[in-house]
């Protein structure tokens, strides 16, 4: 799981980037886009309309998912072992929420009893979970952790930047609500080593 990053752009992708700049409203960019949208939805494993790409860094997606979805004052709850949890956790304070957090060691992951109990305690509108954590290696086990935040009228925020396409994922199976990943680690490889 130490995702390195950022990985080499293919020289397909290279040359690609020589040719002319389509218009943001051309037909062909339209199509392009929807091939994109089809193709994440089948690496999130997911059935989700609203899958799309942003133009940026996987600190980016982190951003964009943390910020439309809370709001000042919302109760976030973050399971906090490795340095993705502790980086949410600061762009949820500047946005307003009310952060709770659990603390656990960089080396285990966190059990669904103990992810139960805390969301019983806080009550919070979001979990976020890192999936894999690149800074210690760690694979946070997802399975059934949908359904209990659904049980507590929570939503499930996950980030699988160094985690997707190396090991399965489930977003809907496993009632993911929110996901983002980044292009440079184990996706732009998995991408890499089926071109060549």
């Amino acid at each position: 799981m130490m995702g390195p990053g950022p990985s080499n752009c293919s020289k397909r992708v290279l040359t690609a980037m020589t040719n002319t700049v389509l218009s943001n409203f051309h037909a062909e960019l339209f199509r392009t886009m929807d091939e994109v949208k089809d193709g994440l939805r089948y690496i999130f494993q997911t059935e989700n309309r609203a899958t799309m790409c942003v133009s940026g860094s996987a600190h980016a997606g982190m951003e964009a998912m943390l910020s439309n979805l809370l709001e000042e004052g919302d109760r976030v709850l973050i399971a906090v072992n490795g340095i993705w949890a502790e980086r949410a956790v600061e762009m949820s304070e500047r946005y307003g929420a009310d952060v709770r957090t659990i603390e656990g060691p960089p080396d285990r992951p966190f059990s669904l009893d103990t992810l139960a109990r805390a969301i019983e305690l806080h009550q919070p509108k979001c979990l976020f979970l890192t999936h894999g954590d690149s800074s210690s290696g760690l694979l946070q086990p997802l399975e059934g952790v949908g359904k209990i935040c659904h049980q507590h009228d929570c939503l499930l925020i996950v980030d699988a930047v160094a985690s997707l396409c190396g090991v399965p994922f489930y977003m809907d199976k496993w009632e993911i609500d929110a996901v983002y990943t980044g292009a440079q680690k184990v996706l732009a490889i998995t991408i890499l080593s089926h071109r060549t």
